[in-house]
């Protein structure tokens, strides 16, 4: 599994807005932090040099990811390389396992270069790693080049994250879901028992995942649960590049993986036949 994720599933308490990502750099993850050791794998052309002081022209960075938690980690090189001598160095000899992903050139004063380098990743843990290089013209002969590390990952799931004592849950699939219309033509079903008992097991199955933010979302499908306390826990799946479950409860929210599908399995086995095509055809995207 690349950095692109196919699926977000969100499950919360009905209030509240997503959080920001949290992100630690290597001051505050240490220097044993995920992202620090992924720097170590980035190749620097021989000759480069470490900078302690870092010019003012590369105090800029590729920016973080939209996924997270992130790790993160950064350092500074001066490189006895031109500008087009460097772009050839870094292009050629990429870390080991790993994918040159996107480049690019923003052509104002300094005319900064970029590329991003993507490492696989399997979770139920890690999600993102990426490597990001940004460099500019020192001098004729030479360049000034910022390395940043990114590593999503996330901890162990806790008993605490988990549906307790439902009761009945509302299930509603969609015949159609489109970015610009959103998610249309639902098709509702309450389910209790036994059918309840396998949806809400397959969900407190599901490791945690890591959050994302996305401008554009899809919703195949959406859940209620009624717990016996009478409180409301709302389960929405969100089709934004990956299987990740947002988890909210109160002020407290946290993120599960869906990575095999299995939520969204279980819920097009409840659904009422026939209909719900937007959220059958996920599945069948999901399994591909």
């Amino acid at each position: 599994m690349t950095h692109k994720f196919r699926w977000l599933v969100g499950f919360a308490l009905l209030a509240g807005a997503t959080a920001p990502l949290a992100v630690f750099t290597t001051s505050q993850a240490g220097s044993s932090s995920p992202a620090t050791v992924l720097l170590k794998q980035a190749v620097r052309p021989p000759g480069s040099k470490l900078l302690v002081n870092v010019p003012f022209a590369m105090k800029q960075q590729a920016g973080v990811p939209s996924v997270g938690p992130v790790f993160a980690a950064h350092e500074y090189v001066q490189v006895p390389l031109n500008t087009r001598q460097l772009t050839a160095f870094l292009e050629s000899h990429l870390p080991s396992g790993s994918t040159l992903g996107s480049t690019g050139t923003a052509f104002d004063k300094r005319n900064y270069s970029d590329l991003e380098i993507s490492f696989p990743v399997s979770g139920p843990r890690v999600y993102l790693k990426i490597i990001e290089e940004t460099w500019t013209a020192r001098t004729a002969t030479s360049s000034w080049l910022r390395i940043d590390a990114d590593v999503a990952q996330v901890g162990t799931r806790t008993s605490t994250e988990t549906i307790e004592g439902p009761s009945k849950a509302i299930v509603t699939g969609y015949a159609t879901t489109t970015f610009q219309n959103g998610s249309q033509g639902p098709s509702s079903i309450t389910i209790t028992g036994a059918p309840l008992g396998t949806v809400i097991s397959t969900f407190d199955a599901l490791p945690l995942g890591p959050t994302n933010s996305c401008m554009e979302e899809i919703e195949p499908f959406t859940m209620t649960v009624t717990l016996a306390n009478g409180a409301n826990v709302r389960v929405t799946e969100i089709e934004c590049g990956g299987h990740v479950v947002l988890v909210k409860t109160g002020t407290t929210q946290y993120y599960l993986s869906d990575n095999n599908c299995t939520l969204l399995a279980a819920i097009v086995n409840v659904l009422p036949p026939g209909g719900s095509v937007a959220t059958r055809n996920a599945l069948s995207a999901c399994e591909q």
